[in-house]
């Protein structure tokens, strides 16, 4: 079973690590700006090569049978299905593929059923290119990987209490 990786340890990785190949990416974002933002982050990064972009999860099951990426980045609100069904699918049918969520909320509930499908690792659309580079590094180094604000929001979301409203 994979290990938990945080930041800290995230940075400590070298971002420009050599490779044997090109790390192979499918886009999966439900918006075109998002997956081009991506695609032009990962390509100033190097060692990556975007193979394929969609904001269709069915596109993305069919792609990741055929490509077999090393890497999905996955969003989880997909016009035509859910990023937790997609991740499980993906998951049958290409095992090796690492899979980052990338999505612009965040809720516990939503966060627990992304891992139970076999996501590798959870970040936030709005945050830092730094912290996806490096948690897609420990994700690609076989961690699960959560960024900060992710985690931040989990903790929130236990600390506060149920609001049983007046009556």
């Amino acid at each position: 079973e994979a290990s938990w990786f945080t930041l800290t340890q995230a940075l400590e990785l070298p971002l420009n690590r050599p490779t044997r190949h090109l790390v192979e990416a499918l886009l999966d974002p439900a918006h075109a700006l998002v997956r081009q933002g991506l695609s032009l982050l990962l390509a100033s990064a190097g060692g990556f090569s975007v193979v394929a972009e969609t904001g269709l999860g069915s596109e993305a099951i069919d792609l990741a049978r055929t490509l077999q990426p090393d890497l999905l980045l996955l969003d989880l609100a997909l016009q035509d299905r859910s990023g937790i069904e997609v991740a499980q699918a993906v998951r049958r049918h290409s095992p090796a593929t690492h899979i980052m969520v990338v999505t612009g909320n965040v809720y516990p509930g939503s966060v627990t059923q992304a891992f139970a499908a076999g996501v590798n690792g959870f970040v936030l659309k709005h945050g830092d290119g730094a912290e996806l580079l490096h948690g897609i590094h420990a994700v690609l180094a076989g961690r699960r990987f959560m960024s900060k604000q992710v985690t931040e929001a989990i903790a929130g979301a236990g600390q506060r209490q149920p609001d049983h409203g007046t009556g």
